[in-house]
């Protein structure tokens, strides 16, 4: 399927998408395959929950599939971040025992540098260090449940400001953007000070024209080595992100990585459950949610 975006305004994008089934196909590959849905991709299901085209039956298998995966949720951190975070997406009381004690379990697996690795800490070596992407998951989960102090809650705070400080320079595509929501989480939420907001602003700055030069012709961005003429599942997290960056519609890099992927629709719409493609169905659509292109 190609759909040509030729014109600058969001209205014109909307009534092209309204073609599409983005939500549709997302949902039925999902239902089809619910029993194979890794804990640590629950994420996926999390556009079609968000829109008005949500299957009936949909949430109750999703919620179904996580009980009856129960005893994989502790067998690593994202899959009980993802796990609860479902769960409340789905309507489950903050105070039920499934949801506090899942979170008192990810509050023990704290590291020492007032982070967390997607690993439990059982399972870790010595000296290994957080990592960014899942220690920003914890934190929004924690803050989402009100389910710590201040003083708890600061200490977070600090490793994640100072994550954007000591960036590894080998760092690059997804791991690379994890970062960049990072500072993206801080401007957004009011607890974090002047000092730490000024210097995320600034990284943010910097950090969306490098995606904006990277930018390749095509309208896509590289992802693994076999896709230097453009990835979809790398364009659509790029382009994801530069939309939470504030990006509209119009700005120009976002709607040529809207159009890269637009013309690659065909293959996503024919995406396979456990692939890259299912990731970046689910990616685009959450964007075109952020943006109320289709709802």
């Amino acid at each position: 399927m190609e759909v040509n975006l030729s014109t600058s305004s969001s209205v014109s994008m909307k009534e092209e998408m309204d073609r599409v089934p983005i939500i549709q196909t997302l949902a039925e590959l999902l239902m089809k395959n619910v029993d194979r849905i890794s804990l640590t991709d629950l994420y996926l299901a999390y556009p079609v929950l968000k829109s008005r085209h949500c299957p009936r039956i949909f949430p109750q298998l999703i919620r179904d599939h996580i009980l009856n995966s129960w005893e994989k949720v502790r067998e690593l951190v994202n899959s009980a971040v993802y796990s609860v975070e479902t769960l409340l997406l789905l309507g489950e009381d903050k105070s039920s025992s499934i949801v506090q004690d899942t979170i008192q379990w990810i509050k023990q697996q704290e590291l020492e540098d007032g982070g967390w690795h997607w690993l439990p800490k059982q399972k870790l070596q010595a000296g290994v260090e957080s990592e960014v992407w899942i220690t920003s998951a914890v934190y929004n989960l924690l803050t989402s449940v009100n389910e710590a102090n201040q003083t708890y809650l600061n200490r977070l705070r600090e490793y994640l400001c100072h994550s954007l400080e000591k960036i590894p320079e080998d760092v690059k595509g997804w791991s690379r953007l994890a970062y960049v929501r990072t500072a993206l989480l801080i401007l957004k939420d009011p607890e974090f000070d002047f000092s730490a907001k000024t210097k995320a602003e600034k990284y943010l700055s910097k950090a969306v024209e490098e995606l904006k030069i990277q930018q390749l012709p095509s309208g896509g961005w590289v992802g693994a080595e076999k896709t230097k003429q453009g990835g979809i599942f790398q364009t659509a997290l790029v382009l994801d992100t530069l939309i939470q960056a504030g990006l509209d519609p119009n700005d120009k890099s976002v709607k040529r990585g809207f159009t890269f992927i637009v013309q690659r629709m065909d293959k996503l719409l024919h995406a396979k459950q456990g692939g890259v493609l299912i990731q970046a169905l689910s990616i685009f659509a959450n964007s075109l949610l952020q943006l109320k292109i289709i709802d």
